[in-house]
């Protein structure tokens, strides 16, 4: 470890010295803060994420996971994670004056939100299926997990040709979907 204060920081956190992890929750405070009161949340939302995260972090610290960066940074980011999720999963509620949502509107709303999905597929799969055999097999070699450098290697192109080829692709069908009236419906 480069840096004395990340070595301390880190000890403190795993054997749950108190001082130390006041003195981090109430230095990292401000900008935890200032991310979810900006992205609509209160006070106690605050207090739950920070706690959420803090234990994620120190799961991952006695676990033996290495983290590469300062660790003020990576328990940013585990906070952001968490607010993330955590409004993904408030957007699926239905609010009224009560947070109330009974098992069968949220059993509706699935439905019809896997129909749209498929649907919105479907006319995506239309735009796929009338481009070129070469970025048809692209697009199929990307979507596999393979790097630039492989795909450029398996179609005959350089790897800097083949991520401006993606590229093309990638704005050729934003646009056919953009023109699409049925897809635009869907998305709105």
């Amino acid at each position: 470890m480069k840096n004395t204060k990340e070595t301390v920081l880190r000890k403190g956190v795993i054997e749950g010295d108190t001082n130390i992890i006041k003195a981090f929750y109430k230095k990292n405070h401000t900008c935890i803060t200032k991310y979810i009161l900006s992205n609509s949340g209160n006070e106690q939302d605050v207090a739950d994420v920070c706690q959420d995260a803090m234990v994620i972090v120190y799961q991952k610290l006695t676990n033996g996971m290495h983290i590469d960066y300062p660790i003020e940074a990576y328990y940013y980011g585990v906070c952001k994670k968490v607010w993330q999720n955590r409004l993904l999963k408030k957007k699926r509620i239905v609010y009224n004056d009560f947070l109330i949502q009974t098992t069968q509107e949220k059993d509706e709303t699935c439905i019809l939100d896997e129909i749209e999905e498929k649907e919105r597929g479907y006319v995506f799969q239309k735009y796929v299926m009338d481009l070129n055999e070469s970025s048809k097999k692209l697009l199929e070699l990307f979507c596999e997990g393979n790097s630039m450098k492989q795909i450029g290697k398996v179609l005959g192109f350089t790897e800097g040709y083949t991520r401006k080829k993606k590229y093309k692709i990638k704005k050729q069908l934003l646009q056919m979907l953009k023109n699409d009236s049925i897809y635009q419906e869907l998305v709105n």
